[in-house]
């Protein structure tokens, strides 16, 4: 075993392959789930955060929450390309899968303004949970400018 590089920490017992999630292929993420929550100067109550889940199949779902409420306010679903879906999820799977890809990803701080949590699910039901602030970041930059496209009409 080496720092830094994938390891892998699951396998069949029937056929014996070994895999894990950092080096699975783009395909095998089944959805993506972006949570901005606002962390500016405002109340709890009138906290804002956003969550777009989107799925290999093109679904992209937006949803709008107000302070601590566990009831959406809004909810949008658009529909975009496979193919676009598979891009992203094949740059966000390269960035993953790399080795000790954690020092090569830019990471934007903030005091004030949004943070996010990234989580990627898998087909075998494993998550990578990423979080940050979204200051122009490397996974932030990416979902932005994708949530930006597919909800601004920029398709």
């Amino acid at each position: 075993m080496i720092d830094g590089m994938p390891h892998e920490d699951y396998g069949c017992l029937d056929c014996g392959y070994r895999w894990s999630k950092e080096l699975l292929p783009a395909t095998q993420i089944t959805k993506i789930r972006y949570k901005v929550v606002e962390n500016g100067p405002c109340t709890i109550d009138s906290q804002q955060s956003w969550v777009y889940e989107i799925y290999p199949d093109g679904r992209c779902k937006e949803y709008t929450y107000q302070g601590q409420n566990r009831k959406y306010q809004f909810k949008t679903e658009e529909k975009v390309s496979e193919k676009k879906v598979y891009r992203l999820a094949c740059s966000l799977q390269k960035i993953i899968g790399a080795p000790l890809w954690e020092k090569n990803i830019i990471e934007g701080q903030v005091c004030d303004g949004c943070s996010y949590n990234l989580q990627i699910t898998y087909a075998d039901k494993r998550k990578e949970i990423i979080k940050g602030d979204v200051a122009g970041g490397t996974f932030d930059s990416m979902l932005e400018k994708f949530i930006h496209a597919v909800f601004n009409d920029d398709k």
